[in-house]
């Protein structure tokens, strides 16, 4: 289906909505009425409008005082209904007048069904095109319109929508009441909210222009909201001043939901969150949980501007909504909670959307959207990390104060409309004075990023420096020029993309930073061209050189040997934490690649023994993580273990096994890190033991732990638990008092190496023990255990159908996506026929790029395995300090 058979005609508009539901939660089906006033630009015998699993019971149109019925034909490959009319509808106003009915799903979107503590809910989850579930209606962000909604409920329970409520009166029906709320601003049907269930509020924050803000939730669980409530507070008071424009929606509602499929959803003044992404007990919950909540809680209010006020033309443009709010979560929060050193973990988000976009089979951040299944693959890294890199590099390179003049036009121009990324990019070249549409047309139209090649070179009386770029592939079995021969038998199509991989040229802003003695210096260029000549603001060669200041470049660097040599000389002095982290994942991406070994990637570790910053530890360890996962074999493991101990031995011997008084968050990060390291990956029998002590002390007394070592303490036990140990995680799940208690405990469950316990974790995925939005997750988890995975990839095959059943589309995709972690050419052969066989609506792309990183896992372990063994015939344990106690 082409992109004009699945959009509606332009010619029908809606202008307002009043739409009433009355969900049945005994029977979990609804009834609903609508009318919909609508502008014709022509006279027309036929209006389409969405329509999915809806009958519509009656339809009409009123033009004037004539009441027109209309048959309605379902069109069910483009997911509408038609109504015809015995006479054309003039042009002008017309009112169509529609009654209709339901089921209240089990899929988490539209309007579904949740369970929590015996009672039941009802939620609406409409993005991406969802909403024609729920009630027949122009479901494409570009019709946007005012609603006035109003829902019938049991007397005894809450609706919240995302108007605030006007008024209550009771229902027809003897025990219900009718709740009508306030007329919305015009916003794109996505955004319409319904919750209805027993939920309870916090009290009420007053932002500083006067919103209420409440987070709401399931009964009992509202002592949880407080740290959500202060980022609410402190995000939309920051929010209103960078965007220069009054909140516009009147309230605030924040819902923990407690079976939700993504992390949140920004519903226009009613917000939808997973339970873990809004709640939490400070005094047990880590700093990462309590980070992830504040940087959530950022993000969907930043869409309440970005996003809702002024919204996407189309999906193809969702990239705009979602890098701003990634990118400006970072910001708001960082001003915030400046302790939290946030824009270093910017830096770690990277990784994800790197790893996709180094493949040939990536995508443009804007691509075409030709149908609903294709909308919703759009949500991913490439969208959201990718685009936030690249508008953070946009914003280093024309300055923050122009980047936000030009935001605030943005948003001036456009309210309550629709706009494309030219729109953006139009606004930002006009308060700069810049190129920028230029700039960023190569980042968001191309796919893929460069490598840049920074050698130094000695000429005249300045030092200069050569830069050269090419497209970076993550197989270096794969260049532009084997692409364009490879391609040359599958049709024009094929060639012609490839053709463009070979030409790709980026507009590329250079921010170099470098010693001219012992003063760093900052310099910026524009890289427009393969290569180019660069002379240094420097009469002498610098002392060292990092081609890629602040981490703010979305692309990777090749520096030559020598520029490299003198950064990692003295690398904990020399770049800053976010370049330190930017550095790893780098070199480790270049070790991957074939452009250095494995080898030189480990002695570059061994620089960072005493590093001081918890992120770079954590990078370290997750580049660890990776080769204990794909390299190394059980014959390596007592040397890999002496490696690693090798390498993370200063950090335990500064920080000890636990927190001392006066430790501060990053101390506590560090250690977490390098326990999991060490419990993890070294399965050091001292760091086993302390794990399962610590499991049990936490069991007695939440508060007795660090709350930032309870998941590695949780991990670490099980890895060889026993049947008794699984049994206990099962029971604490279930009785668990925060949704991170629960979430540790289940995500645990998965960690057993045992085939039996493996087999009693497949099991209860299908089991109503776990909720649906954790279906894909423990599969996922399950999939990556080193013991289990083949396990459970046979058990994934065999029960499909279930399995299938059990998980949302957006789940589906995740799980396809998880199968890199069996990572031999068997298994790649059957996840190929498996998923030909049992095609995923919607996960196209996503399993072409998990074939594509199973060849290359595969490929990198072929040629890193020989040289990590080269590496592990040193005895690390007689070069630790204290050897030989």
């Amino acid at each position: 289906m082409n992109d004009a058979e699945f959009r509606l005609p332009r010619y029908v508009r809606p202008e307002r909505y009043a739409v009433h539901l009355a969900p049945d939660l005994e029977t979990w089906s609804f009834t609903g009425e609508e009318s919909i006033l609508l502008t014709l630009d022509r006279d027309v015998r036929r209006v389409e409008l969405h329509a999915l699993d809806l009958d519509i019971t009656r339809a009409e149109a009123a033009v004037g005082r004539r009441r027109l019925p209309a048959s309605v034909t379902y069109q069910p490959g483009r997911e509408t209904a038609e109504l015809r009319f015995a006479e054309p509808l003039p042009a002008g106003r017309a009112t169509l007048r529609l009654e209709f009915r339901g089921t209240i799903g089990t899929g988490l979107r539209g309007l579904y069904r949740a369970e929590a503590g015996g009672r039941r809910y009802a939620f609406t989850q409409f993005e991406a095109t969802d909403a024609r579930r729920a009630f027949p209606c122009f479901d494409e962000p570009a019709f946007k319109a005012r609603f006035d909604l109003s829902a019938t409920v049991p007397a005894d329970l809450v609706a919240i929508s995302n108007g605030a409520p006007l008024r209550e009166a009771p229902g027809a029906e003897p025990g219900t009441k009718t709740v009508t709320f306030a007329t919305t601003p015009r916003m794109s049907t996505y955004l319409v909210a319904l919750a209805v269930g027993a939920l309870e509020p916090t009290a009420t924050a007053l932002a500083r222009g006067g919103t209420p803000i409440r987070v709401w939730t399931v009964p009992g669980k509202t002592g949880m909201g407080g740290l959500a409530l202060e980022a609410a507070v402190a995000s939309l008071n920051r929010l209103e001043r960078y965007f220069g424009v009054r909140y516009p929606y009147g309230k605030l509602d924040l819902l923990a939901v407690p079976d939700f499929e993504a992390g949140a959803m920004e519903n226009s003044g009613a917000i939808f969150f997973r339970e873990t992404a809004l709640l939490c007990d400070p005094a047990t919950a880590s700093v990462a949980a309590q980070k992830r909540i504040a940087l959530v809680v950022a993000h969907e209010i930043a869409h309440q501007w970005f996003g809702n006020l002024v919204t996407m033309q189309w999906w193809d443009d969702l990239w705009l909504n979602e890098a701003f709010a990634t990118w400006i979560e970072f910001r708001t929060v960082g001003d915030w909670r400046p302790d939290w050193d946030i824009w270093v973990d910017f830096q770690q988000e990277k990784a994800a959307p790197f790893a996709t976009d180094a493949l040939a089979s990536t995508r443009p951040i804007h691509a075409p959207v030709k149908s609903a299944a294709q909308a919703s693959e759009m949500f991913d890294a490439i969208t959201y990390e990718k685009g936030a890199a690249v508008l953070f590099m946009l914003e280093q390179y024309v300055g923050p104060q122009v980047f936000r003049a030009g935001v605030r036009q943005y948003i001036r121009d456009h309210r309550e409309g629709n706009a494309t990324a030219n729109d953006l990019f139009a606004a930002l070249e006009q308060a700069s004075g810049t190129r920028v549409r230029a700039i960023a047309r190569d980042w968001i139209e191309q796919p893929g990023f460069p490598l840049v090649r920074a050698t130094a070179r000695p000429a005249g009386t300045r030092p200069h420096l050569l830069l050269e770029q090419q497209r970076f592939f993550a197989n270096p079995n794969l260049s532009a020029e084997s692409t364009v021969l490879s391609a040359a038998s599958e049709g024009n199509g094929a060639q012609h993309s490839a053709l463009s991989a070979q030409r790709a040229i980026w507009r590329v802003p250079i921010v170099l930073r470098y010693a001219d003695g012992r003063r760093p210096l900052v310099q910026r260029a524009l890289l427009s061209t393969p290569r180019a000549e660069l002379a240094l603001e420097t009469p002498r060669p610098p002392r060292w050189l990092y081609a890629n200041a602040g981490g703010s470049g979305f692309y990777r660097v090749l520096h030559d040997p020598a520029t490299l040599s003198g950064l990692t000389n003295d690398v904990g002095t020399v770049l800053d934490a976010a370049e330190r982290v930017a550095l790893i994942g780098n070199q480790w991406a270049l070790a991957r690649a074939d452009y250095a070994g494995v080898d030189s990637f480990l002695s570059l570790l061994e620089g960072f023994r005493h590093e001081p910053h918890h992120a770079v530890v954590e990078s370290i360890v997750d580049a660890l993580a990776s080769i204990d996962y794909y390299l190394v074999e059980p014959d390596d493991r007592p040397a890999w273990s002496a490696l690693v101990e090798y390498l993370l031995a200063p950090q335990i011997e500064e920080l000890g096994w636990q927190p001392a008084p006066g430790d501060d968050d990053g101390r506590r990060l560090r250690r977490a890190a390098t326990l999991r390291a060490l419990g993890r990956l070294a399965r050091l029998p001292a760091v086993v033991g302390e794990a399962r002590q610590g499991v049990e002390r936490y069991w007695a007394d939440a508060n007795s732990v660090d709350p930032n070592l309870v998941d590695v303490f949780i991990a670490v036990a099980a890895q060889d638990g026993s049947p008794a140990l699984f049994d206990q995680y099962l029971a604490h799940m279930r009785e668990a008092r925060t949704p991170q208690d629960e979430t540790r405990h289940l995500f645990g469950l998965a960690t057993f190496e045992d085939p039996v316990l493996v087999q009693q974790a497949l099991d209860l995925s299908l089991t109503p023990a776990v909720k649906t939005q954790d279906v894909g997750p423990l599969l996922a988890r399950l999939l990556g255990n080193p013991v289990g995975k083949h396990q459970a990839w046979n058990f994934i095959r065999v029960q499909w159908p279930a399995v299938e059943e059990r998980l949302p589309p957006f789940m589906r995709r995740r799980l396809v996506a998880a199968t890199v972690n069996l990572a031999t050419a068997e298994a790649r052969d059957e996840v190929a026929a498996f998923f030909a066989e049992h095609p995923v609506e919607g996960a196209e792309r996503t399993l072409r790029q998990t074939l594509e990183q199973l060849d290359i896992v595969i490929g990198f372990r072929e040629r890193a395995a020989p040289r990590l063994r080269d590496v592990l015939r040193k005895d690390y344990h007689q070069a630790m300090p204290g050897a030989g106690r």
